[in-house]
Protein backbone atom coordinates (compact mmCIF):
# COMPACT_ATOMS: atom_id res chain seq x y z
CA UNK A 1 0.00 0.00 0.00
CA UNK A 2 2.89 2.36 0.80
CA UNK A 3 4.36 1.87 -2.70
CA UNK A 4 1.12 2.68 -4.46
CA UNK A 5 0.75 6.27 -3.23
CA UNK A 6 4.06 7.56 -4.67
CA UNK A 7 3.12 6.03 -8.04
CA UNK A 8 -0.29 7.69 -7.95
CA UNK A 9 1.35 10.97 -6.92
CA UNK A 10 3.79 10.83 -9.88
CA UNK A 11 0.96 10.01 -12.28
CA UNK A 12 -1.06 12.90 -10.89
CA UNK A 13 1.86 15.29 -11.30
CA UNK A 14 2.44 14.15 -14.89
CA UNK A 15 -1.26 14.49 -15.66
CA UNK A 16 -1.33 17.96 -14.11
CA UNK A 17 1.70 19.05 -16.18
CA UNK A 18 0.14 17.65 -19.37
CA UNK A 19 -3.16 19.43 -18.69
CA UNK A 20 -1.27 22.66 -18.02
CA UNK A 21 0.70 22.24 -21.27
CA UNK A 22 -2.45 21.60 -23.31
CA UNK A 23 -4.24 24.52 -21.64
CA UNK A 24 -1.34 26.84 -22.51
CA UNK A 25 -1.37 25.52 -26.08
CA UNK A 26 -5.12 26.21 -26.32
CA UNK A 27 -4.74 29.78 -25.07
CA UNK A 28 -1.78 30.39 -27.39
CA UNK A 29 -3.96 29.24 -30.28
CA UNK A 30 -6.86 31.38 -29.08
CA UNK A 31 -4.62 34.42 -28.79
CA UNK A 32 -3.38 34.12 -32.38
CA UNK A 33 -6.45 32.63 -34.08
CA UNK A 34 -9.38 33.46 -31.83
CA UNK A 35 -11.81 33.66 -34.74
CA UNK A 36 -10.99 30.06 -35.74
CA UNK A 37 -11.33 28.71 -32.20
CA UNK A 38 -14.56 30.66 -31.69
CA UNK A 39 -15.98 29.48 -34.99
CA UNK A 40 -15.06 25.84 -34.27
CA UNK A 41 -16.62 25.86 -30.82
CA UNK A 42 -19.68 27.78 -32.00
CA UNK A 43 -20.15 25.16 -34.73
CA UNK A 44 -20.21 22.53 -31.99
CA UNK A 45 -22.75 24.62 -30.09
CA UNK A 46 -24.79 24.96 -33.27
CA UNK A 47 -24.73 21.19 -33.77
CA UNK A 48 -25.92 20.64 -30.19
CA UNK A 49 -28.73 23.13 -30.77
CA UNK A 50 -29.96 21.42 -33.93
CA UNK A 51 -29.71 17.98 -32.31
CA UNK A 52 -32.05 19.25 -29.58
CA UNK A 53 -29.59 19.22 -26.66
CA UNK A 54 -29.92 22.97 -26.03
CA UNK A 55 -33.13 24.63 -24.96
CA UNK A 56 -34.81 27.45 -26.76
CA UNK A 57 -32.61 30.51 -27.05
CA UNK A 58 -35.64 32.81 -27.00
CA UNK A 59 -36.93 31.34 -23.71
CA UNK A 60 -33.54 31.73 -22.05
CA UNK A 61 -32.66 35.17 -23.39
CA UNK A 62 -33.11 36.83 -19.98
CA UNK A 63 -30.63 34.47 -18.34
CA UNK A 64 -28.24 34.85 -21.25
CA UNK A 65 -28.39 38.65 -21.00
CA UNK A 66 -27.67 38.38 -17.26
CA UNK A 67 -24.63 36.21 -18.05
CA UNK A 68 -23.38 38.71 -20.65
CA UNK A 69 -23.94 41.60 -18.24
CA UNK A 70 -21.82 39.81 -15.62
CA UNK A 71 -19.02 39.35 -18.17
CA UNK A 72 -19.40 42.99 -19.18
CA UNK A 73 -19.01 43.99 -15.54
CA UNK A 74 -15.93 41.78 -15.12
CA UNK A 75 -14.26 43.28 -18.18
CA UNK A 76 -15.27 46.76 -17.04
CA UNK A 77 -13.59 46.17 -13.68
CA UNK A 78 -10.41 44.96 -15.42
CA UNK A 79 -10.50 47.97 -17.74
CA UNK A 80 -10.92 50.36 -14.80
CA UNK A 81 -8.08 48.64 -12.96
CA UNK A 82 -5.87 48.95 -16.02
CA UNK A 83 -6.59 52.67 -16.41
CA UNK A 84 -6.05 53.25 -12.69
CA UNK A 85 -2.72 51.41 -12.61
CA UNK A 86 -1.32 52.94 -15.80
CA UNK A 87 1.07 55.24 -13.96
CA UNK A 88 1.88 52.88 -11.09
CA UNK A 89 5.44 51.67 -10.38
CA UNK A 90 4.56 48.10 -11.40
CA UNK A 91 3.46 49.26 -14.86
CA UNK A 92 6.60 51.36 -15.18
CA UNK A 93 8.70 48.24 -14.53
CA UNK A 94 6.54 46.20 -16.88
CA UNK A 95 7.04 48.75 -19.68
CA UNK A 96 10.73 47.85 -19.71
CA UNK A 97 9.89 44.21 -20.44
CA UNK A 98 6.60 44.68 -22.34
CA UNK A 99 6.65 48.06 -24.10
CA UNK A 100 3.22 47.54 -25.68
CA UNK A 101 1.58 45.87 -22.67
CA UNK A 102 -0.83 48.63 -21.71
CA UNK A 103 -2.09 49.11 -25.28
CA UNK A 104 -2.40 45.34 -25.75
CA UNK A 105 -4.43 44.88 -22.56
CA UNK A 106 -6.51 47.99 -23.15
CA UNK A 107 -7.40 47.02 -26.74
CA UNK A 108 -8.23 43.45 -25.72
CA UNK A 109 -10.49 44.53 -22.88
CA UNK A 110 -12.13 47.20 -25.03
CA UNK A 111 -12.93 44.59 -27.69
CA UNK A 112 -14.38 42.29 -25.02
CA UNK A 113 -16.63 45.06 -23.70
CA UNK A 114 -17.80 45.77 -27.26
CA UNK A 115 -18.47 42.07 -27.91
CA UNK A 116 -20.53 41.83 -24.69
CA UNK A 117 -22.60 44.83 -25.73
CA UNK A 118 -23.16 43.35 -29.21
CA UNK A 119 -24.17 40.03 -27.65
CA UNK A 120 -26.66 41.75 -25.35
CA UNK A 121 -28.12 43.59 -28.35
CA UNK A 122 -28.38 40.32 -30.29
CA UNK A 123 -30.25 38.74 -27.38
CA UNK A 124 -32.56 41.72 -27.07
CA UNK A 125 -33.27 41.39 -30.78
CA UNK A 126 -34.03 37.69 -30.36
CA UNK A 127 -36.41 38.52 -27.52
CA UNK A 128 -38.18 41.26 -29.47
CA UNK A 129 -38.41 39.67 -32.92
CA UNK A 130 -40.98 36.94 -33.31
CA UNK A 131 -40.43 33.51 -34.79
CA UNK A 132 -38.39 33.61 -37.98
CA UNK A 133 -39.98 31.41 -40.60
CA UNK A 134 -37.07 31.58 -43.06
CA UNK A 135 -34.68 28.78 -42.01
CA UNK A 136 -31.68 30.41 -43.70
CA UNK A 137 -32.08 33.64 -41.74
CA UNK A 138 -32.66 31.66 -38.53
CA UNK A 139 -29.53 29.60 -39.21
CA UNK A 140 -27.40 32.72 -39.78
CA UNK A 141 -28.81 34.26 -36.60
CA UNK A 142 -27.94 31.18 -34.56
CA UNK A 143 -24.42 31.14 -36.00
CA UNK A 144 -23.86 34.78 -35.03
CA UNK A 145 -25.42 34.22 -31.60
CA UNK A 146 -23.32 31.12 -30.85
CA UNK A 147 -20.13 32.80 -32.13
CA UNK A 148 -20.60 35.76 -29.79
CA UNK A 149 -21.50 33.47 -26.86
CA UNK A 150 -18.25 31.55 -27.28
CA UNK A 151 -16.27 34.74 -27.99
CA UNK A 152 -17.36 36.58 -24.84
CA UNK A 153 -17.01 33.47 -22.66
CA UNK A 154 -13.49 32.60 -23.80
CA UNK A 155 -12.55 36.28 -23.91
CA UNK A 156 -13.51 36.74 -20.27
CA UNK A 157 -11.56 33.63 -19.29
CA UNK A 158 -8.56 34.84 -21.28
CA UNK A 159 -8.74 38.32 -19.71
CA UNK A 160 -8.91 36.73 -16.27
CA UNK A 161 -5.93 34.54 -17.15
CA UNK A 162 -3.83 37.47 -18.37
CA UNK A 163 -4.65 39.70 -15.40
CA UNK A 164 -3.99 36.99 -12.83
CA UNK A 165 -0.77 35.93 -14.57
CA UNK A 166 0.42 39.54 -14.48
CA UNK A 167 -0.49 39.87 -10.82
CA UNK A 168 1.04 36.55 -9.78
CA UNK A 169 4.38 36.60 -11.60
CA UNK A 170 7.54 38.54 -10.97
CA UNK A 171 8.13 41.23 -13.63
CA UNK A 172 11.88 40.60 -13.66
CA UNK A 173 11.40 36.94 -14.68
CA UNK A 174 9.26 37.59 -17.77
CA UNK A 175 10.45 37.22 -21.33
CA UNK A 176 10.34 40.43 -23.39
CA UNK A 177 7.25 40.94 -25.54
CA UNK A 178 7.87 41.24 -29.25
Amino acid sequence: MGKVFPIIKRLGERLFLEIKKQTNRFWDCWETKSWLVNFSLSSLLLLLYYLGFLGSIRENSGSIITYAAALLTLNGVFLTLLVTLKGSPIFERLKKVFPVLHAYLYDGLKKQVQACIYFILINLGIGIVGEISNPIIAFIGIIVWSYFLIHISLGALYSLRVVTNLAASDPEERKPMS
